[in-house]
């Protein structure tokens, strides 16, 4: 039986908050937060992008954009002594992609995308999971769900006039900069407002650490 929108949503936001709020663990409870947080500002720009881009289903780029990284919270579950190891952050450099293909075997966008086709997830969805890491040559012609929840993980971590997420912008949907600060500052305060509504504290998220010690003691717990 496949699973609808309503139901998936409710069951992973559910799961987000409940490991947000009840993790014991300061270092846990902390990655857990991100985890959350970063998913729902990802979903809430998403949907945005899809409004002033004229796609017809922005409630379906917010579920895309919602568990785009379902993968990283199976190997934060499954291997936590080892994923503890990564950076902290959810930007996707391609050393941390290397990382999870050499010890994982597979990256955590593949690792979602594996997980939602067993759930009989609809394919486009599918697809925005697995593709949201790749590189722009990649998606430049592939749907705009894809394109859509691309360009949304990358303003997530954008900063105040990022050229190249500009770029992005510009030749993926036509918009402005100006636009892609609005579409960020909007999801920004709502991801903050549910926050409050909730008492999480959110964390900040540090820039990697990308030094030789990092890696090596991410090999040996691996």
């Amino acid at each position: 039986e496949e699973m609808g929108t309503e139901v998936l949503t409710n069951l992973l936001s559910t799961t987000a908050m409940q490991r947000a709020l009840c993790l014991t663990s300061s270092d846990t409870a902390k990655l857990a937060i991100s985890f959350w947080a970063h998913s729902l500002n990802c979903a809430l720009i998403s949907e945005n992008i899809a409004i002033a881009a004229g796609y017809p289903f922005p409630e379906e780029a917010f579920i895309a954009g919602l568990i785009h990284d379902i993968g990283r919270l199976v190997l934060q579950t499954n291997q936590p002594g080892a994923y503890a190891q990564f950076p902290k952050t959810f930007r996707h450099e391609e050393r941390l992609i290397e990382m999870e293909q050499r010890i994982f075997g597979m990256t955590h966008a593949e690792i979602g995308a594996r997980a939602l086709r067993s759930w009989h997830v609809d394919s486009f969805l599918v697809d925005a999971v697995q593709y949201h890491t790749e590189s722009f040559s990649k998606i430049e012609t592939a749907f705009s769900l894809v394109q859509i929840v691309f360009l949304a993980c990358r303003l997530c971590q954008s900063q105040e006039d990022d050229k190249e997420i500009n770029q992005l912008g510009k030749a993926l949907f036509g918009l402005s900069p100006t636009q892609l600060q609005s579409l960020i500052a909007n999801a920004t305060d709502k991801t903050q407002q549910l926050a409050d509504r909730f008492q999480i504290p959110l964390v900040v998220e540090h820039e990697a650490d990308k030094t030789d010690e990092t890696q090596t003691s991410f090999r040996n717990q691996a």
